[in-house]
């Protein structure tokens, strides 16, 4: 059985049920964002950015800077979506101040259920990096009972070390994401892509012991499992997603697999809720708060990306 955290990494299971919940967009659990890091990606650099194809999801793209190195690019994986899951719940739990303020990097490490080590040190500098230069481009972003597309900035607008304090800046855009279309998530998230993704997808859908099925091609796909022994690893990152529901006082459970079909019953784990402060005033900023408006693609980028699409077709898509 794989462990809640990749590349052995020691998992501080006490954490559970200890950390501030989060108030997420619902988008992020209907099209979850993490990838594994061993994923083959395809970066085409074109005008103003490098871009390319979120895995098993077209709707999303991924963007940097167009004079980042080549070497440097790479999706978000499970840490990076767990380290921004647990900033921005500071951020909620402070009411919305943009930034949040940990006495050491350590500090960050325990709420992601992980025990502090160098290598860990190292991972949390690396994502607070890319977290700084990424940006995520939704071609369905659904709010208000309407869709549209919309470009999200780095979630960090800066960071600095002193000493061994580390301060954290937000970009207001993300903070203004939880205000209506949100479901309550506990924290921490599982590190591994996939099971994160499912379990995201599950909390999301407000199942609440309800029997629900789905296709299990499609579910694999949703949760970025793209391609080879799809539902090996779908049974696999379910029973991890099981693990991780108990560990927070809720269930799920795989029901069965039936001609291509995966059916399971949940019971949502209970999410403490934040207490109640006096109105900060910079929060009415925030809920008036509109993204920056940002640059869609330049017509001769879009028309080289459609005529990538039509010739490069997912070989997996009928599995």
């Amino acid at each position: 059985m794989r462990k809640l955290a990749p590349h052995g990494a020691k998992v501080n299971r006490s954490v559970y049920g200890q950390s501030t919940p989060l108030r997420l967009n619902r988008n992020f659990g209907n099209f979850p964002l993490a990838r594994s890091a061993r994923i083959k990606v395809r970066w085409v650099r074109g005008g103003k950015r490098w871009r390319a194809d979120l895995p098993g999801e077209d709707k999303i793209q991924i963007w940097f800077p167009a004079e980042t190195d080549k070497a440097a690019l790479r999706l978000l994986t499970g840490f990076d979506m767990n380290l921004l899951a647990v900033l921005l719940a500071e951020t909620q739990r402070l009411h919305g101040n943009t930034t949040v303020t940990f006495s050491t990097a350590s500090v960050i490490l325990k709420r992601l259920g992980l025990q502090p080590d160098q290598e860990q040190r190292d991972r949390l500098y690396d994502s607070l990096a890319l977290l700084s230069v990424i940006k995520i481009r939704h071609r369905e972003w659904h709010c208000d009972g309407k869709s549209g597309r919309k470009v999200l900035p780095p979630p960090i607008k800066r960071w600095e070390q002193h000493g061994y304090r580390l301060n954290i800046e937000l970009d207001p855009a993300w903070l203004a994401l939880d205000k209506n279309y949100y479901v309550r998530v506990p924290l921490p998230l599982p590190l591994e892509a996939t099971d994160q993704n499912l379990a995201l997808r599950i909390l999301t859908l407000n199942l609440v012991g309800e029997l629900r099925q789905f296709s299990s091609s499609s579910l694999a796909r949703k949760v970025g499992i793209t391609a080879w022994h799809r539902r090996k690893r779908l049974e696999a990152a379910i029973e991890q997603a099981r693990l991780w529901f108990e560990l927070r006082g809720g269930s799920s459970d795989l029901l069965r697999f039936v001609q291509g079909q995966v059916a399971f019953v949940v019971e949502q784990p209970p999410v403490p809720r934040h207490t109640k402060k006096t109105a900060n005033p910079l929060t009415e900023v925030f809920e008036a708060f509109e993204a920056e408006v940002f640059e869609e693609f330049e017509a001769e980028e879009e028309f080289t990306r459609k005529r990538e699409q039509e010739e490069i077709r997912d070989p997996y898509a009928d599995l």
